[in-house]
């Protein structure tokens, strides 16, 4: 099961989510939240039982951008699907920035809503080159390295070393299982266009992400 929380200040919308989801197929939604500020105060707490957020933007107290900035140091892993009906290329980077995995708009259908869940929890993002685009527009000097999040850069200094670690060895490191790594992989070549870990090693190399390449 796919668990779900949704975050949003109209009951109707939360309630509809809710019963969308259930019908929809191994979807779980394990809480509901009213404002950004709630968010952002249990934030701790449901990442620890929540696989994936629906973030509404516009919210009292706090927006989606807002509560994204407070929770920017502890997001880690956590996937975000933000939910909004503003199409500012400006607001889509920022949201991006701060670590949201892609958007949908609340009038999207069941199939459009399940298919950003499945892709997002299957390979990171959502509509990943749209998200790659919007970077371009709302970041000067835009390179890729822009959509690589943290536990991603650590995987691939592991990748990296001349130590010539496993798949199983980082796993080891970075105590995840075998599965998290090979989704961290997935997650890059997808990002990155590349399709092995030499290339992985390359565009390190061409990037000066890790040592020795720094």
């Amino acid at each position: 099961m796919i668990r779900i929380c949704i975050i949003d200040d109209h009951q109707i919308v939360r309630e509809g989510l809710t019963k969308l989801l259930n019908n929809l197929g191994d979807y779980e939604v394990v809480g509901e939240i009213e404002n950004g500020q709630e968010f952002v105060a249990n934030f701790d707490i449901l990442s620890k039982k929540t696989d994936l957020f629906l973030l509404d933007y516009s919210m009292p107290l706090k927006n989606g951008l807002e509560a994204m900035r407070e929770i920017q140091n502890y997001i880690g892993d956590a996937k975000i699907l933000a939910l909004t009906q503003n199409d500012n290329p400006k607001l889509k980077a920022d949201f991006l920035k701060l670590g949201v995995r892609g958007f949908i708009s609340k009038s999207c259908s069941a199939i459009e809503l399940k298919n950003a869940i499945d892709q997002i929890i299957e390979i990171g993002f959502y509509n990943l080159q749209e998200s790659v685009q919007i970077l371009r527009q709302g970041i000067s000097n835009f390179n890729p390295t822009h959509i690589i999040s943290n536990r991603e850069m650590e995987f691939i200094e592991y990748v990296c070393a001349e130590n010539e670690y496993t798949y199983e060895e980082i796993a080891e490191l970075m105590k995840v299982s075998k599965k998290t790594v090979d989704y961290y992989r997935n997650c890059l070549f997808n990002k990155l266009n590349i399709k092995s870990k030499t290339g992985l090693i390359l565009f390190s190399f061409k990037e000066k992400l890790t040592p020795p390449f720094l």
